[in-house]
């Protein structure tokens, strides 16, 4: 596996080269004479991503799917990088900074896929095992539409003599993989029988500990110590059988149509971290940033929508949550040197789930910058931190056991700095047979422990509809 530090900046050489399957070995060969990492493209059977989720056991993963429905998956890893301690967001950018490319005329360019702790040491915990303080990968496979792309490095070419005749194996199980599931079809929505084995409750977090720490919060509130933090609470779910991730990442697509679909695995056994967020953090394409204040919320019963709708834009405390959400992020985006529009009109998305209250917050860059030097003074926003955010981050690092990427920015980046993120919210740690689920909720002055509670148990079912296990107080 390459790292980025062993690819060199000599000058490309060539230009990408698409290659039909029987020329596999003819592009290895030129990948092996051309320093750093060349694609070779292959036209592939079109099929849903979730077709590959469980390809390739042990290696690494990643599927993603955007808003704008634009899907990927990613399957082993050409290039992966890790960093830890707070300066994690530029060390990230700094490792793929180092990596020589061969891309020109190729449809789908190189993307580094995966996220970055809540804090620093945010996934100490074994159970996050192999993710660190952040954790990126340039898929060995991406698949998108019909292209299957194979990215190789020379290095790793000359130091592995037997990796061509892998690559061949790989290349054929994935395209099998891919034949199988026919046509490219969106994912048919369905409301029965989930195909995933029966889960239950192992040890759900008590509503008794909920409501100690809201009372804490709001004694802090009191005093001054802050004006709102983010408190989050977690279930841990233990399975009759391993969780098949295709089936479970299709499901949730499936019943999550409007929010982004994220899974990502560092592999060699390692957890996979899914999650269905509604709420993009930050998207950057050329010079336009889009960003967006997702704060507020109201469960959706599916009766009287436009009733419920009208009383969550009505509510104060609602809405002054939602403004701290706009001014922080705005506030942010300008300092970095974003010119914002004008346009921030606020109206109500529904989910599946829950209504929330949403503000979208667009502009345009007046000088050159990298998505990740975006991302890391965004991070955490008050929609999932709580604001002034050092005293709700000292809060949860008190109180809370660490929240791995739970509510974190996960999602990708290009070698020219444009990227898009989510924030991790609705998510969930899944193992060969536990799973544990996070939900979290604004905390104001004027919150009811009890009323909170119920709100994070209207979040949870995000990840337990799509495990088809029904929300229930121990």
């Amino acid at each position: 596996m390459t790292t980025a530090h062993e690819s060199t900046n000599a000058a490309p050489s060539a230009p990408w080269v698409q290659h039909g399957d029987n020329q596999l070995a003819t592009g290895l060969q030129q990948a092996a004479n051309q320093a750093g990492v060349t694609a070779l493209a292959f036209e592939v059977a079109a099929a849903p991503p979730t077709a590959l989720a469980d390809a390739l056991p042990g290696q690494p993963r990643v599927l993603w799917r955007a808003r704008d429905g634009a899907m990927h998956a990613g399957i082993g890893a050409a290039i992966t990088l890790h960093a830890d301690g707070d300066a994690r967001f530029t060390a990230i950018a700094e490792q793929a900074a180092a990596v020589t490319w061969h891309t020109q005329g190729v449809a789908h360019g190189p993307r580094f896929f995966g996220g970055f702790a809540f804090c620093a040491g945010g996934a100490d915990d074994p159970a996050w095992r192999g993710f660190g303080d952040a954790w990126f990968m340039l898929p060995r496979w991406n698949y998108q539409g019909t292209t299957l792309t194979l990215f190789v490095g020379q290095e790793e070419l000359q130091r592995q003599p037997s990796l061509a005749e892998q690559l061949q194996r790989e290349l054929a199980t994935l395209r099998e993989c891919l034949q199988k599931r026919g046509t490219l079809r969106a994912v048919a929505a369905h409301d029965g029988a989930s195909p995933l084995p029966a889960a239950r409750y192992a040890s759900p977090q008590a509503q008794t500990q909920w409501r100690a720490h809201i009372e804490d919060i709001v004694a802090q509130i009191r005093r001054g110590a802050a004006a709102k933090i983010v408190a989050a609470r977690h279930i841990d779910i233990g399975m009759a059988a391993p969780v098949e991730l295709g089936a479970l990442v299709e499901t949730l697509w499936s019943q999550q149509p409007h929010c982004y679909g994220i899974a990502i695995s560092p592999g060699g056994g390692a957890a996979t971290f899914i999650a269905a967020p509604p709420e993009r953090l930050l998207k950057k394409h050329g010079d336009q940033v889009t960003s967006e204040a997702v704060a507020g919320s109201l469960p959706n019963s599916g009766n009287n929508a436009d009733a419920a709708k009208a009383e969550l834009l009505g509510d104060a405390k609602n809405r002054a949550e939602h403004q701290w959400v706009i001014d922080a992020v705005a506030a942010e985006l300008t300092d970095a040197g974003v010119k914002l529009s004008g346009d921030r009109t606020t109206s109500v998305r529904s989910f599946r789930n829950i209504h929330h209250l949403h503000t979208p917050i667009a502009g345009k860059l007046q000088h050159p910058r990298h998505v990740l030097e975006l991302v890391k003074p965004l991070h955490p926003t008050p929609a999932v931190g709580g604001t002034p955010r050092s005293a709700a981050m000292a809060w949860i690092a008190e109180h809370e056991a660490p929240r791995g990427y739970y509510a974190s920015p996960v999602g990708w980046f290009a070698p020219n700095g444009d990227g898009e993120f989510a924030v991790a919210i609705r998510s969930a740690l899944f193992g060969s047979n536990t799973a544990r689920l996070w939900a979290g909720a604004g905390i104001v002055e004027a919150s009811d422990a009890d009323v909170e509670f119920a709100e994070t148990e209207t979040k949870l079912q995000t990840m337990l509809g799509a495990l088809a296990v029904g929300v229930r107080v121990p």
